[in-house]
């Protein structure tokens, strides 16, 4: 899981910053939460503010490597970093040297 959020981070911040032609104004942090085993299915609660992305998975599925739940989990970053960089853009304007 850890490395589908940061693979999906990694190269969804490079496209935003490609197409909008200026970095994110903060470092990135994901911090992830896995508990609940006991229960069936899946559970995800989480959101972004300000750079951080913050995410708690119950359930058992959340331990299931499968190519659903991994396609899953990058729409959900996808999804939390348009929200982190549609504050990026209009805390900062376009472009230029002060992001």
């Amino acid at each position: 899981m850890r490395d589908i959020f940061l693979d999906a981070g990694a190269k969804l911040s490079a496209y935003y910053e490609q197409a909008y032609g200026r970095p994110l104004t903060d470092e990135l942090l994901i911090m992830l939460s896995v508990s609940g085993f006991d229960a069936p299915g899946m559970s995800i609660k989480g959101g972004a503010v300000k750079g951080q992305m913050s995410y708690r998975f119950d359930g058992k599925a959340a331990l299931i490597d499968h190519p659903r739940y991994r396609e899953v989990l990058k729409r959900l970053v996808a999804h939390e970093l348009a929200h982190l960089w549609q504050m990026n853009l209009v805390r900062g304007g376009w472009g230029g040297d002060d992001p």
